[in-house]
C-alpha cells in the first residue's frame, strides 16, 4: 500500500542505512589510504622475508615489480571511488524515496526506480561480459568456467529478484 509501513518504506530505510555504512566505511579506507599502505606494508614484509633467500627474492620480484604493486593500488582505489560514488547516488535516491512515500508525492520515486533499474541492468551485462572475456582462463591449470557460470546464474537471479522488486514499488505507487 501507500502507507509509511509498507515494503517500499522498509527498502528506502533498509537502503539509507546500507548506504550510510558503505560510504562511512568506503570513504574512510580512503581517506587514509588504508589501501596502499597496507599493501605497500605486506610488500615490505615479504622483501624482508625473502632477503635471506636470494633465489627466491629475484623470482618474486620478477612476478611481482613494484610497478605492478603500484597498479594493482590504483586499480583497487579507482574501484573503491566508483563504490563511493555509486553508494552516494544510491543513497539520495533511498532519501528521496522515503520523502516521496511521507509526502504521499509520487514522482520523488522517479529517481529511485531508475537508478536501480538501470544499476541492476549495467551491473548484470558487466558481469557476463566480463565473464565472456574470462572463459577459458585457468588459475593454477583449474577451469574457471563453471565458478563463472555460476556467477553469471547468480547475477542474473540477482538482478530478476532486484527489478521485480523495483516493479512492486512502481505498481503499488503510480497504478493508484
Amino acid at each position: 500500500g501507500m502507507g509509511f509501513f509498507s515494503k517500499s518504506t522498509f527498502l528506502g530505510i533498509q537502503g539509507i542505512l546500507l548506504h550510510t555504512v558503505v560510504i562511512v566505511a568506503v570513504g574512510g579506507l580512503l581517506k587514509d589510504d588504508t589501501v596502499g599502505s597496507c599493501i605497500q606494508h605486506c610488500y615490505s614484509s615479504m622483501e624482508l622475508i625473502l632477503i635471506s633467500n636470494p633465489q627466491l627474492e629475484q623470482t618474486f620480484t620478477e612476478n611481482f615489480p613494484p610497478e605492478l604493486i603500484d597498479q594493482a593500488i590504483l586499480l583497487i582505489t579507482n574501484t573503491l571511488k566508483i563504490i563511493l560514488g555509486v553508494s552516494a547516488v544510491h543513497l539520495i535516491s533511498d532519501i528521496f524515496l522515503v520523502i516521496g512515500i511521507i509526502l504521499k508525492r509520487s514522482f520523488l520515486l522517479l529517481p529511485w526506480i531508475i537508478f536501480n533499474s538501470f544499476l541492476s541492468i549495467i551491473v548484470f551485462h558487466s558481469v557476463l561480459m566480463s565473464a565472456v572475456y574470462l572463459s577459458g582462463s585457468t588459475i593454477h591449470n583449474m577451469s574457471t568456467d563453471n565458478l563463472l557460470q555460476a556467477l553469471v546464474l547468480y547475477m542474473a537471479y540477482w538482478t530478476y529478484t532486484n527489478l521485480l522488486t523495483i516493479q512492486l514499488v512502481w505498481v503499488a505507487h503510480f497504478n493508484s
